[in-house]
Order: C-alpha cells, then sequence, then structure tokens
C-alpha cells in the first residue's frame, strides 16, 4: 500500500482522501510527502488503522518487530542479504542515497553539507 492509495476518512466531512493528498494539503504538518509511492505503516491497530507515509517515520534503535514475514518477504530478504559486495555497493551509490533520503532535494538538512557515495 503506498501513500497515494490508501485512503482514510475525514471525521469533518465524512469524505474520503488519499493520505499524500490528506499530507500536503494541510500546512500545519510542516511536511511534504515527496514520493506517494512509497508505503505506508499502519500505526494504529487491525480494528482502527492509522496509515502514514513511511518517510515520516522513524523507528527506534532497538524496537523489536513483532510480525513474521510471509514467504515473499522472506525470500525477497535472502536474495538481498546474498547479494556480492559489488552488488551492494552498486546499488548504495545509484539508488541507495535517494532512497534513504540522503539527497539534498529531499532532505533539507543536506542543503549545507551534503552526503555523497562513491565507487573506487
Amino acid at each position: 500500500m503506498t501513500s497515494s492509495k490508501v485512503s482514510n476518512s475525514l471525521r469533518t466531512t465524512g469524505s474520503f482522501s488519499s493520505i499524500a493528498s490528506l499530507i500536503n494539503g494541510r500546512a500545519a504538518y510542516g511536511i511534504s510527502i515527496a514520493d506517494s509511492h512509497l508505503p505506508v505503516v499502519n500505526v494504529g491497530n487491525r480494528e482502527n488503522p492509522t496509515y502514514l507515509p513511511a518517510e515520516v517515520c522513524y523507528v527506534m534503535p532497538g524496537q523489536p518487530a513483532n510480525t513474521k514475514l510471509d514467504p515473499k518477504q522472506t525470500q525477497q530478504m535472502i536474495r538481498f542479504a546474498v547479494r556480492k559486495p559489488w552488488e551492494n555497493a552498486t546499488f548504495i551509490t545509484k539508488q541507495g542515497v535517494e532512497t534513504a533520503g540522503l539527497l539534498p532535494s529531499t532532505n533539507p538538512r543536506l542543503v549545507k553539507s551534503p552526503f555523497a557515495a562513491s565507487l573506487e
């Protein structure tokens, strides 16, 4: 599920709106969603889900994950874990920096001192 596809009911009007449009449309939040195709995180529960875009969530160090991966996720994790070092380096320099939010265009804190990665 992504923030452009998941919708929440607005309590005031009863209408439905995507998570991305809700957050981008409210100046009170002080944030905007850079990529509405990234997944959302349910920070509520199954009965009363509350979805937040992944890019506004932080995982605290040492926080346990109480869910089990499904077989497809396990397969993807194993494929990713057994990659060669040069494949990891290429991924990090090509896509990882952007995916991790380490570009000045997506992370205003990096404008003064940008993050860079290169292969040597």
